[in-house]
């Protein structure tokens, strides 16, 4: 939540690195502090006139670059199949 505020502040590739900054404070494991930089670049991506899908992949491109950066890959691109599926939104969430 603190995190969605750094993408209106900052470039996105500052934004990705204030947005870990910011979540380490209290998540200090990988997978709560690298989705808080991917939401900030994400945002400030979008701020900068790139397409939800643009921002999605540059976003997802600067994840990478982190060593343990696989369990947020993957629940992202988990989060795109799911929203492809014939699930309902209860079951998908589960």
């Amino acid at each position: 939540m603190r995190t969605a505020p750094v993408g209106l502040a900052f470039n996105p590739k500052d934004a990705f690195e204030v947005g870990i900054q910011c979540a380490d404070i209290t998540h200090s494991h990988p997978s709560g502090y690298l989705p808080a930089g991917f939401q900030a670049s994400l945002i400030a991506y979008i701020i900068e006139g790139k397409s939800l899908k643009e921002a999605i992949d540059l976003g997802k491109a600067q994840l990478v670059k982190n060593e343990e950066h696989q369990e947020t890959l993957h629940k992202i691109e988990l989060a795109f199949e799911l929203q492809d599926s014939k699930l309902s939104v209860e079951e998908a969430i589960r």
